[in-house]
């Protein structure tokens, strides 16, 4: 009677710890699913805002310095759009590899119930039937309570991953999209300086074919005997050039 009373306290300390086990599982499968609404929250509210993000083909057509200050505005934005997705990527991922942490932990334990069960279900065929049927059923309660939770987690890693996907989807386009304004702007630079390379060459070029030398500083004023030429005349001088270039 008493070894069959130690024995009866031992199986009721292990169905406590069992569904201490459980319960702890099920809190976790409730926080992965928390955290995997609010990874699909933030990948949902970054595709709304896409109608806004500038894209390196907004900014076609010939360079100017307003259209330079606002790529340098839409490169920034896409470093910060692309620092966002890179955090919710790997939230996500830390949420992912948690999901998979419970599911095994629940499959583990799936594992030792159903040891637990076989070795007991020995046990009580040779104690007594009576108390044989009422602790498998407990066991196979169990059994099926923790099946069930396991289904739940799966559930819960399969939806983690499909956010994974988004996130990684997301990160890359902001990605590619950051390289493409990065080049664009370089291109704006170059364009710019090369125009006004080109400028300062007409400049010197019209100088030289009327003759005018830019005045050197003299400690006495010397009236110089070369004509002086005024903007207007420089600025019709360049464009009659121009003309004739392109006539030719």
């Amino acid at each position: 009677m008493g070894r069959a009373q130690e024995r009866a306290d031992r199986e009721g300390r292990d169905a406590d710890a069992a569904q201490h086990n459980d319960d702890d599982a099920d809190r976790k499968v409730r926080d992965a699913q928390k955290n995997a609404d609010d990874a699909q929250k933030n990948a949902d509210d970054s595709q709304k805002g896409e109608e806004d993000i500038k894209r390196a083909e907004d900014f076609s057509g010939p360079p100017s310095d307003e259209k330079l200050k606002e790529l340098k505005k839409a490169v920034e934005a896409a470093e910060e759009r692309y620092a966002k997705q890179k955090k919710a990527f790997e939230e996500c991922e830390r949420q992912l590899l948690e999901a998979k942490k419970d599911l095994q932990d629940l499959k583990d334990r799936q594992e030792e119930l159903e040891k637990d069960l076989a070795a007991q279900t020995k046990l009580w065929v040779e104690q007594n039937q009576k108390q044989k049927t009422v602790k498998l059923t407990l066991k196979k309660a169990k059994e099926n309570e923790a099946f069930q939770k396991t289904k739940a987690a799966q559930a819960k890693l399969a939806a983690a991953e499909k956010v994974k996907a988004e996130a990684e989807k997301v990160l890359a386009k902001e990605k590619v999209e950051s390289v493409a304004s990065q080049k664009k702007l370089h291109k704006e630079k170059a364009d710019l300086e090369k125009a006004q390379k080109d400028l300062d060459k007409a400049s010197t070029r019209l100088q030289v074919l009327h003759g005018y030398t830019p005045a050197q500083p003299a400690t006495t004023p010397a009236k110089s005997s070369a004509p002086v030429v005024s903007a207007i005349d420089l600025i019709v001088l360049f464009l009659s050039m121009i003309v004739s270039t392109r006539a030719l």
